[in-house]
């Protein structure tokens, strides 16, 4: 399930995307973790957001931290 989330992530919709960063929160996992990471450069604001507060929650702090170096300046702002 975890691939079918992924490639859900790739897809040029948005509302698809944001689904995908859904079901990888469910999944609490540190593989789902990685993947919500690969969404903070999303060009969607609120697949995003949604992936950074689901970090945040996790407190998933050495994600956080690489976030703060290669992403839009909301998700820094937000990571910090």
């Amino acid at each position: 399930e975890l691939e079918t989330l992924k490639a859900g992530l790739g897809s040029k919709f948005s509302d698809t995307r944001l689904r995908a960063v859904e079901g990888l929160i469910k999944k609490k996992t540190k593989a789902a973790q990685e993947l919500l990471v690969t969404t903070l450069n999303d060009v969607e604001r609120a697949v995003r957001t949604k992936s950074l507060l689901a970090l945040i929650d996790f407190e998933a702090k050495d994600r956080l931290v690489g976030a703060l170096k290669n992403t839009p300046d909301d998700m820094r702002v937000g990571a910090a």
